[in-house]
């Protein structure tokens, strides 16, 4: 394989949710006095997702679009409250310290075997970067695990103003690495936002479903020929 660059996906990928987002909700609203039931709520906020954003993924965005539509979000995940006197400002403070939480490394872990993997790419040159639908506290958290500085570029839907699987985000990040897609790989846990959008540009693909970076590091040295290590 010659390859001049690796694209990842975030969430999903090399970093997992942990807990899922209806626990953290649920933590959040315990502030409050609300004791709420985990899973119903992230049954709530899958839906809500879907309706706002994975419905819209072929518009343009913005960073203050996205946070907007993150509050719409959190507003139809937890339409079923009710507040005293309608009075909203509760649902609004909650909404920011959830927010908030999502900018720190709290929220997620990173998946076992990435280190190894970070090393095998800094060994052999390669360029590398992140191509997500997450939004700008993704560099939070990259900064609080030390590893902002590992990526040559990051490209999010909220800044390019495009979401995977919307083709204009890939092509944003070649261009920025000045590679072709044929000496592109896209590593992703989805197939209809990572992975068949990328092959059809011409990426070489990787359908991440692990639980660890251990079998990435194994496709790569089988494709290299070589050690990764």
């Amino acid at each position: 394989m010659f390859l001049k660059a690796i694209f990842l996906d975030a969430e999903g990928t090399f970093l997992k949710i942990k807990p899922s987002v209806g626990e953290i909700y649920a933590k959040i609203w315990e502030n409050w006095n609300y004791f709420l039931d985990s899973y119903y709520i992230q049954e709530k906020f899958k839906k809500a997702y879907q309706e706002i954003f994975k419905k819209n993924f072929f518009q343009k965005w913005d960073t203050q679009k996205c946070k907007l539509a993150w509050k719409e979000v959190f507003k139809l995940t937890f339409d079923f409250l009710k507040f005293e006197n309608g009075n909203t400002f509760l649902l609004e403070k909650a909404f920011e310290k959830a927010y908030n939480f999502f900018a720190t490394k709290e929220c997620v872990e990173i998946v076992s075997g990435f280190g190894e993997f970070l090393f095998g790419v800094k060994k052999r040159g390669l360029k590398l970067g992140i191509i997500s639908n997450w939004d700008n506290r993704l560099y939070g958290i990259l900064k609080e695990y030390q590893i902002l500085n590992q990526f040559e570029g990051i490209f999010l839907g909220c800044e390019v103003s495009y979401f995977k699987p919307h083709p204009q985000i890939f092509k944003t990040a070649l261009e920025s690495f000045k590679v072709t897609s044929h000496e592109s790989l896209m590593i992703g846990d989805s197939l209809e936002e990572d992975i068949i959008p990328a092959q059809k540009l011409g990426f070489k693909t990787y359908h991440f479903r692990d639980p660890n970076f251990e079998r990435v590091i194994e496709f790569l040295e089988k494709e290299f020929e070589e050690k990764w290590r």
